[in-house]
């Protein structure tokens, strides 16, 4: 797959939400019409919420990686995170040992301007988006997760802990207001993450020195 311009990675994301934002806005509408079990439909609705939330960030940031890469930059000219994208690729392609050798043939590439690269599974959200893993992809990708440290306690507690109980069948109650309340903010954080990528793209953040900064 390219995405080698901005409007190719804001449709792509924009075809993305689209699908999940309909699954959950069609899933509320289910549980506000089948009042005798709402219970279970707010229960089976947090596991759903759970799963768009570490399914957009996953594939967002996977779109936003393909657009970098499509820009035929050389590592040297990237922000440090991409070159060290590029090594863990060279170290998953490779069917040696960890040795010395592996290392530098990595910095080689590094050195030598090897283009920017990347692997299929380069996103891992490790099937439990915790904040630890949500501000590890934001490390990945080379984007400041400040702006969301408020969230932290919220993603660990509110949706995960929930989310945890009932996949694994525990016992649990989750109200309408719960449900809709964790919706708000899924949906409100997949429209922030975007608008953080595509800014993040327009103004060219991935170079090390980006026209944004020099002016």
């Amino acid at each position: 797959m390219k995405i080698n311009s901005l409007e190719k990675l804001n449709d792509k994301i924009t075809s993305e939400l689209a699908w999940r934002k309909k699954e959950l806005i069609d899933f509320s509408t289910l549980i506000k019409s089948q009042s005798e079990i709402y219970p279970v439909l707010c229960k089976m609705g947090i596991a759903l919420l759970s799963a768009h939330f570490e399914g957009a960030i996953k594939n967002i940031s996977y779109y936003y990686l393909l657009y970098v890469s499509s820009q035929n930059k050389k590592c040297s000219e990237l922000t440090e995170n991409f070159a060290a994208i590029l090594i863990r690729k060279i170290l998953q392609d490779s069917t040696e040992s960890l040795k010395i050798t592996l290392y530098k043939k990595s910095a080689t590439k590094i050195l030598s301007d090897e283009s920017f690269s990347i692997a299929d599974n380069v996103i891992d959200t490790e099937s439990n988006p915790t904040s630890k893993v949500v501000k590890d992809i934001f490390n990945t990708i080379g984007l400041d997760f400040s702006p969301y440290a408020t969230k932290e306690k919220y993603i660990d507690t509110d949706m995960l802990s929930n989310r945890h109980k009932a996949v694994h069948g525990e016992h649990v109650n989750v109200s309408r207001d719960t449900f809709e309340e964790t919706k708000k903010e899924i949906l409100g954080f997949m429209d922030s993450f975007t608008n953080l990528i595509l800014n993040a793209a327009e103004k060219q953040e991935f170079l090390k020195c980006s026209p944004e900064a020099v002016n």
